[in-house]
């Protein structure tokens, strides 16, 4: 028996070393990142602004360093086109547009397109972004008055996928006695739809020259949002990247050289061969074919967009939303006879925050330590407009009743989701903008 009770007290003595020395640490305690000293300020700034709610906030002078990378590396003749669903604010396309000297867009919704067709400089190209419902192209020429129409026809370019659609197109211009601007999708090894190969690009190409009077060829768009997700067994995931890369810019060529040879007056002068994205426009150089390179996520950069292939851009987007109350312990309901043991193991369940809101599809970036609970929080995005969201810290976490934790959301149309936008320059607020009108 003796044996027996020394076995237990031995096993129990080493149990308890071992969950001492698995205990976390404490994450308020990590060193302080760069940007610490930028959201402490900002926290003060909208603390003396009264600001008594969740707000988006873009920093300019971190979309300004974002904007000079873009800049730096796509030079004419290759265009910069900015993808209007990542930057979803008329007031922040504008500011990039100025910057960047770009009058391209890609628009994937039609009250989007007719809300910028109407509002941005009358030089202002449009492509579309996915091949729309024909009854979406007829909504946008309703919108407009019957001298405008020859304008839009001018200045916007239908994506098109398959022979069906473009029959569908045809008979649109017909009946509105217009020409359209023609892209063709072509698939460059996403798999999305578009033409697969050089013979289903030419059943397009010919029915785009059996009506030249309403359809006019104006490029070909090829999307590569799948490079950067490419499986890697073996090696680095830049060097996976970088082969799928040539393969893809090999089969982008191939369509070009073919149409060229068929219809090379089409594929001279103002032809848009279009592609690439936030992730990926870096990898492009003059030496490839495309001259269009579309991208909005790294103006603003938001959390899912964390890739290598941005390391020179920087977030400029975050939520912060006010602490309303302070509670001492770890206080999940019905884990009160093991909150005590909960919080000795672990430093950082020694404080309940909830703020207003969360439950975003989102990331708590400052203060370093703040950390959802995992046991309370809701889904990403299940509850659009949260009540309040659980968060836990530790003694030294620097977080009371009346601070901004600071989220970095994922996506940036998370813009659509408030109804302004304060826009900082130097962690002051200088302006509020609008993002696009809510229920379009």
């Amino acid at each position: 028996m003796k044996r027996v009770a020394l076995g237990f007290l031995v096993l129990a003595v080493s149990a308890a070393i071992l969950a001492f020395a698995l205990r976390p640490a404490d994450k308020a305690l990590a060193p302080k990142a760069d940007q610490d000293a930028w959201f402490a300020a900002v926290n003060a700034e909208l603390k003396s602004r009264d600001v008594g709610g969740p707000v988006i906030l873009i920093d300019l002078d971190r979309v300004d360093r974002n904007l000079e990378a873009i800049r730096a590396h796509i030079a004419p003749p290759r265009h910069y086109r900015i993808v209007d669903k990542s930057l979803p604010s008329l007031p922040l396309i504008r500011y990039v547009m100025e910057k960047t000297g770009t009058r391209r867009i890609m628009s994937f919704h039609e009250p989007h397109l007719s809300l910028l067709f109407r509002e941005l400089p009358p030089d202002t190209d449009f492509l579309l972004g996915k091949p729309m419902p024909v009854a979406a192209a007829r909504a946008f020429y309703a919108n407009l008055a019957t001298a405008a129409r020859s304008d839009a026809s001018a200045r916007v370019q239908w994506l098109i996928d398959t022979p069906q659609r473009m029959a569908e197109y045809r008979a649109l211009a017909e009946e509105l006695g217009q020409q359209f601007r023609v892209n063709l999708e072509i698939d460059v090894g996403l798999h999305r739809g578009g033409a697969r190969n050089v013979e289903e690009l030419e059943a397009l190409l010919a029915g785009i020259a059996k009506s030249p009077e309403r359809l006019r060829f104006s490029g070909t768009m090829g999307y590569d949002g799948h490079l950067t997700h490419v499986p890697v067994l073996v090696g680095a995931k830049e060097e996976a990247v970088q082969k799928a890369f040539e393969d893809l810019v090999s089969a982008y060529r191939q369509f070009v050289e073919y149409g060229t040879e068929r219809y090379p007056d089409w594929f001279t002068g103002a032809v848009t061969l279009n592609g690439a994205g936030s992730r990926t426009y870096r990898l492009y150089t003059a030496a490839h074919p495309l001259n269009d390179l579309a991208m909005g996520s790294c103006v603003v950069k938001p959390a899912a967009f964390d890739d290598y292939t941005l390391a020179k851009h920087v977030p400029a987007m975050f939520i912060a939303a006010p602490v309303l109350k302070e509670i001492p312990g770890f206080g999940v309901p019905f884990l009160e006879p093991v909150a005590g043991l909960a919080a000795w193991w672990n430093p950082n369940w020694r404080r309940t925050f909830y703020v207003y809101g969360g439950a975003w599809s989102e990331s708590v970036v400052w203060p370093a330590g703040a950390q959802p609970n995992s046991l309370t929080t809701s889904a990403p995005n299940e509850n659009l407009f949260p009540n309040q969201n659980m968060l836990n810290g530790s003694n030294a976490l620097p977080l009371t009743v009346g601070d901004f934790v600071f989220y970095h959301p994922k996506q940036g149309d998370a813009m659509l989701q408030f109804a302004s936008i304060l826009v900082l320059r130097g962690g002051k607020i200088v302006d509020r903008w609008e993002p696009f009108p809510r229920g379009l």
